[in-house]
């Protein structure tokens, strides 16, 4: 027997928009430019190695503080959407 891992749905989402923003479940369903939300959740999810976790955490800290160049901004961009 394969297992499927869980993957959210809308409504997931909408029960704990509600409860964390003390809204109903309709004021959620009727906020404008929902349907993006749901075309977003139905996006294949991405997968990360390990390795590359600490690739991209190192450089998100490093443009966070100022400290990556643009050269090397665009080299990690390049290679984290081409490869």
């Amino acid at each position: 027997m394969t297992e499927h891992a869980w993957v959210p749905t809308l409504e997931d989402y909408i029960d704990v928009a509600s409860v964390d923003l003390a809204a109903s479940s309709q004021a959620i369903r009727g906020l404008p430019r929902l349907p993006l939300a749901e075309s977003a959740i139905h996006a294949p999810f991405a997968s990360w190695k390990p390795e590359d976790v600490e690739v991209d955490a190192t450089m998100v800290e490093r443009v966070a503080t100022g400290g990556a160049t643009h050269d090397e901004v665009v080299q990690w961009l390049t290679a984290r959407t081409c490869a």
